[in-house]
């Protein structure tokens, strides 16, 4: 379509925090990383460059002014992305602390001062004590031929849905 690679701006924002809440300036980037240390609670560790299971996650940037991201206990660490700031609502009408700090739900981890969001919580599933993505769990399952796949998570429960290529459309 004609457009600059600096055209698109990788970005991070929801709804309670007035949209934007980290944005990245420049062409987007990524970092690639080992798939097995996107576990919630472990450090992440670059791909080497001959691993072919790796995952590719977008930088989608540094937190806007008035705005301070964290994910994990300490930084390169996978855990629930937690934001504060000014563009943050005040609090629920009763319960006041509730937007001191706002846990989105959202996995991911700063690295370098910039955040990369991996997943959401709902959507991982917990098997043998190991944590997997909904992203991973389709990767297997299409690969049995004749299959489409989709994971993901349905309040408490964890569903994956199979159906055979014939059928599914898009």
């Amino acid at each position: 379509f004609g457009l600059g690679p600096d055209a698109l701006c990788p970005a991070y924002g929801l709804a309670e925090a007035v949209l934007a809440v980290t944005m990245h300036k420049g062409p987007p980037s990524s970092l690639k990383v080992e798939r097995e240390s996107l576990q919630p609670g472990t450090r992440v560790v670059r791909a080497a460059d001959d691993d072919d299971e790796f995952i590719e996650v977008v930088r989608v940037g540094t937190p806007l002014p008035g705005l301070t991201v964290r994910a994990g206990a300490q930084a390169g660490e996978v855990g629930e992305i937690v934001v504060r700031g000014t563009s943050v609502g005040d609090g629920y009408q009763g319960n006041p602390e509730r937007w001191a700090e706002f846990a989105t739900g959202d996995l991911g981890f700063v690295w370098d001062g910039a955040l990369y969001v991996c997943g959401r919580q709902k959507e991982t599933f917990e098997v043998h004590g190991q944590t997997f993505h909904a992203h991973d769990i389709e990767r297997v399952a299409q690969e049995v031929p004749g299959v489409r796949a989709a994971a993901l998570g349905l309040g408490e429960q964890r569903v994956l849905f199979v159906v055979p290529a014939a059928e599914a459309k898009g």
